[in-house]
């Protein structure tokens, strides 16, 4: 991630993660049954971590003097297109959001979202259900305040596909601009033995998730959002954003 961010010509702080077997129980415990009340299965150790490590950096974000933030994991490569959606002036440019993802998922990137700009070649558009992910994002000092103190009740990564806080505004960038690395992971999980009765759950939590995430954009987005997502409108209709003039001085 040095070498490759120095190419890109992008300034960085590396942030130090938080190890989930080293979170004390009694700390633990509360975010264990909320993840495990919300989600239908019990939290590893591994994905803790990883949200504890997310919660940090809201937190500082929330707290800090920049409006404008980009988190990215370090396990992805990214687009020489990158560097123009970190532009401060392009980011203000944009409608009121409070993260704006620099990737989406490949098998949702088809699924109903709501166009609303144009940067380069991608679309920004604001989904009906976001996809997985937290490998790369701008999120703004107000929308990490509204992350920051966040119930755990699913992996971190699914923050936005399954239980997005409320009134979190969420754009994202199609098609992606990162690329996942193969690494390997530290927040696998053991399947339970599938019964009919697991299934049933899983099915259960999963038609709940489904109907939280269309309220939570109805309530964030109302009308306008509505139009916009019936309409469906198309890229070549989106607003155009400037990227900036880097060959002046």
């Amino acid at each position: 991630m040095n070498g490759h961010l120095r190419s890109l010509d992008i300034r960085y702080e590396l942030v130090e993660a938080i190890d989930g077997h080293a979170v004390p129980d009694a700390e633990a415990a509360p975010h264990l049954h909320s993840f495990s009340k919300g989600y239908g299965r019990e939290m590893t150790r591994g994905e803790l971590g990883c949200a504890f490590s997310h919660l940090m950096l809201f937190r500082r974000i929330a707290a800090g003097a920049d409006e404008f933030v980009c988190t990215m994991e370090d396990d992805i490569s990214l687009s020489g297109a990158t560097p123009p959606f970190l532009d401060e002036a392009v980011l203000r440019s944009l409608p009121p959001f409070d993260v704006l993802r620099l990737f989406s998922i490949q098998n949702r990137r088809c699924k109903p979202a709501w166009s609303i700009a144009r940067l380069q070649d991608c679309s920004i558009v604001v989904p009906l259900r976001a996809g997985w992910g937290t490998q790369a994002q701008i999120i703004t000092r107000a929308g990490a305040a509204k992350m920051a103190d966040w119930r755990i009740t699913a992996p971190i990564d699914g923050i936005y596909h399954d239980c997005p806080p409320p009134e979190l505004r969420i754009m994202e960038v199609r098609p992606s601009l990162i690329r996942p690395l193969d690494f390997d992971s530290n927040t696998h999980m053991r399947r339970s033995k599938q019964t009919i009765w697991t299934k049933l759950r899983a099915e259960a939590f999963r038609i709940k998730r489904l109907l939280l995430t269309r309220i939570h954009f109805v309530r964030t987005w109302g009308l306008s959002g509505i139009v916009g997502l019936l309409r469906n409108q198309p890229l070549s209709q989106s607003p155009i954003i400037r990227a900036p003039d880097t060959t002046s001085p």
